[in-house]
């Protein structure tokens, strides 16, 4: 199981997600002679602070529980940050994100490698883990970016280019004054001197509360907010801790429960019946809850770099309930990441989403994370996600029946106007060539006659005079000639794309998907053996999302009927 922090990033498409990596700097040699770029550096505009006028932000900038992901160890009241590294999570990045986000003014936040950590790479087949093993990302990011910072609804700089050392102090400076040279920007310093020209806001991050962030992967880090700072900047620039109560936003933490427990979910749905949509949702609405599955293991996986042979979702044999682990990294294909995580989780003080589909709908399967998650530490929760769903689930299918219409009729609109295009220039390419044919034949037969003996002067002079009548009206022919293949009957004005329904389509409940939530094997080999949870299991409370509970049984029932007539039967004895 892996966590998958409840977010939403904008601003990229579905599957093509943005990277705004840049390189930092390139350190010169001694003897080097300075470059241009360096010249201009060397021109600070950035002028000394002027004191804060007013309240000071009181509360102090700390990364609250939820605000990072599940490998990162905080320690020193959360001044150093560092990372689990066994059984397969020193493949995986770490990230964290403040509790002060700046909406005005400027000010800067510091970050020093304290330790780099080389643990053990286990391979398996041959792969390489990502690199660098040792790797820091420092940037701001908004509320709804993701923890790893990667350029979407944030901005960072990392250490692609000679890294960032050990010893090392970062500062990232974000100006947001309202007018002067850098508004609007970031900016990095090294050990007090800048490193890059500074670099415009996205235009997506404007007008937003933006927070300090850090990703990172086998490094133990000192984060300094303030109030002074470890290396100073060429000017007087004050730090985040010591910025002014109107230019903050302060988040605070989730609220503890009264009894001091926090929530288990275990979603309880059929396959391919809107099972992880349902869960997509409710982590979207419910940011404080972390998705522990092989997916999200999966997603975050590939998010730190690691390449998945299987190719994840993709794959033939794979499944979106346990989706093949191909990295060639033994510690992850052998499910170690996993079995560290079932340890720490129930250690941790966070609402957790346990997503197995064939799991939690076994009462074997449902007595496991009971288990694991003991009454006296949260409360379990399931959730029946079956029957028949609710208008508004129906009215969000077919809207994105209609969006796969609509893209798919743009799609093919482009693949004929590329095709028209394409037999335009072929086209012209043939009458070019036959052009130039017909000019060569009349070069020829011009040099024949030229050449030919016995002819009269003066009959020569008077076919030249005639052929000369007959040119004009050789060239307008050619020429009508030229515009009428011209002319492309084929194309048509653009018109509104129009996508309709089908009653079949209108009829759906959930949404079609190229990869099924079980395998085959795996589903007719356990689908007789599905049930709904019961209070006598061990469940402090069972909710039900779509039906009531007679009615979702009545569902069951009837589904596990309908598939004893069209599955086959796997392991029958004989």
């Amino acid at each position: 199981m892996a966590p998958k922090k409840a977010e939403e990033e904008t601003g990229a498409p579905e599957g093509a997600e943005a990277k705004a990596e840049e390189e930092l700097f390139q350190e010169e040699a001694p003897e080097a002679k300075p470059s241009a770029k360096r010249v201009a550096l060397a021109e600070e505009k950035e002028t000394d602070a002027a004191p804060v006028k007013g309240a000071k932000l009181k509360e102090a900038c700390i990364f609250h529980t939820e605000d990072t992901t599940l490998n990162v160890l905080p320690a020193a009241s959360g001044k150093h940050l560092m990372a689990l590294g066994e059984g397969g999570f020193q493949y995986l990045l770490a990230g964290a994100r403040g509790s002060v986000g700046l909406t005005g003014g400027r000010y800067m936040f510091e970050v020093m490698i304290t330790e780099n950590r080389n643990l053990a790479d286990s391979r398996g087949g041959g792969a390489q883990g990502p690199a660098p093993k040792n790797y820091l990302r420092v940037g701001f990011a908004t509320e709804e970016s993701s923890l790893l910072l990667n350029g979407v609804e944030n901005f960072f700089f990392d250490g692609l280019g000679k890294g960032f050392r050990q010893g090392q102090v970062v500062a990232v400076l974000l100006n947001l004054e309202a007018a002067g040279p850098n508004s609007n920007t970031i900016s990095l310093f090294c050990d007090g001197k800048r490193v890059t020209d500074p670099k415009p806001l996205p235009e997506s991050m404007k007008g937003k509360a933006l927070y300090p962030a850090v990703t990172y992967r086998n490094v133990v880090l000192q984060v300094n907010f303030g109030p002074n700072p470890l290396r100073p900047l060429p000017f007087k620039c004050l730090m985040l801790q010591e910025a002014a109560a109107s230019n903050v936003t302060v988040k605070k933490a989730a609220a503890t429960p009264k009894d001091g427990k926090h929530q288990v979910l275990v979603p309880i749905g059929l396959p391919d019946e809107g099972t992880f949509d349902w869960l997509d949702q409710f982590l979207a609405k419910n940011k404080g809850f972390v998705e522990l599955s092989d997916r999200a293991l999966l997603e975050w996986a590939e998010k730190s770099g690691c390449k998945n042979g299987g190719k994840g979702h993709l794959h033939k044999k794979s499944c979106n309930d346990k989706p093949d682990f191909a990295f060639g990294l033994q510690l992850l294909d052998n499910h170690s990441v996993q079995k560290v995580l079932a340890t720490i989780a129930p250690l941790m003080p966070r609402n957790l989403v346990v997503m197995e589909v064939k799991q939690n709908l076994t009462i074997d399967g449902r007595k496991q994370v009971l288990t694991q998650f003991p009454s006296s530490s949260f409360k379990r929760v399931a959730t029946v996600v079956v029957g028949d769903p609710p208008a508004e689930w129906k009215s969000w299918v077919q809207e994105g029946l209609l969006k796969e219409k609509r893209a798919k009729a743009e799609a093919q609109i482009a693949r004929k106007k590329a095709e028209l295009a394409k037999k335009k220039l072929a086209e012209e390419a043939k009458r070019k060539r036959e052009e130039d044919k017909k000019k060569a034949e009349k070069e020829r037969a011009a040099k024949k006659a030229k050449e030919a003996k016995g002819a009269d002067a003066g009959e020569e002079e008077k076919e030249e005079e005639a052929g000369d009548e007959e040119k004009p009206d050789e060239e307008m022919a050619d020429k009508g000639e030229e515009e009428k293949e011209g002319d492309d009957p084929e194309e048509e004005p653009e018109a509104d794309i129009v996508v309709e329904l089908t009653e079949e389509d209108k009829q759906r409940r959930f949404r079609r998907k190229f990869v099924h939530d079980l395998t085959p094997k795996v589903f007719s080999s356990s689908y007789a053996e599905f049930t709904l949870p019961s209070k006598e299991e061990g469940f402090d409370d069972i909710t039900y999302a779509w039906q009531k509970e007679a009615k979702c049984k009545e569902y069951l029932t009837a589904w596990i009927s309908e598939k004893k007539l069209t599955q086959r039967v796997e392991d029958l004895q004989v």
